[in-house]
């Protein structure tokens, strides 16, 4: 195996000899590149899908946009459910705390504080995968209201005479 690159000298000698092979004539590229487009646009003409099938198809992907509408809204609700628990959970584990000191139970305080402390970080990652839910809600919510195919299914509907 070689050590050195002799790459760039060679580069240099090609180019002096035959510099056509180095020029590029952007228009003759692009006139070639159209005409290739035009051949293949004819050799691959898109099949005919029956009216069926594309009404299927179309009401297949309006019940999945539905779906997760509705199923992200619900794991949303269900995890600002589990946020607030948590929240309720620590207030308890506070005002118990805050009891057991008054009363001198040390034992118990000590207890308490690691609990603080497990359900501070469960706080942390309940509110973390609140705030992922609401984005993919949103992101469903977008998506159903941008589905393109409602005028295409009417007129479907209308064609398949349903």
């Amino acid at each position: 195996m070689s050590e050195h690159n002799y790459f760039g000298l060679a580069a240099k000698v090609a180019i002096n000899k035959r510099p056509e092979d180095f020029i590029v004539n952007v228009a003759e590229v692009e006139a070639k590149c159209a005409k290739t487009r035009k051949e293949r646009a004819v050799l691959n003409q898109p099949e005919a899908v029956p009216a069926r099938v594309e009404y299927n198809k179309l009401r297949q992907t309006l019940f999945n946009l539905i779906a997760e509408a509705k199923n992200t809204e619900i794991r949303t609700t269900h995890q600002t459910a589990e946020v607030r628990h948590i929240e309720t959970v620590i207030s308890d584990l506070l005002r118990n705390k805050k009891v057991s000191t008054a009363e001198l139970r040390l034992g118990d305080e000590r207890s308490y504080e690691h609990r603080l402390v497990v359900a501070e970080s469960e706080l942390k990652a309940a509110r973390e995968a609140l705030v992922d839910w609401q984005r993919a809600n949103s992101a469903a919510a977008r998506n159903l209201a941008n589905f393109d195919g409602k005028a295409r299914l009417a007129e479907l509907q209308t064609e398949l005479g349903l």
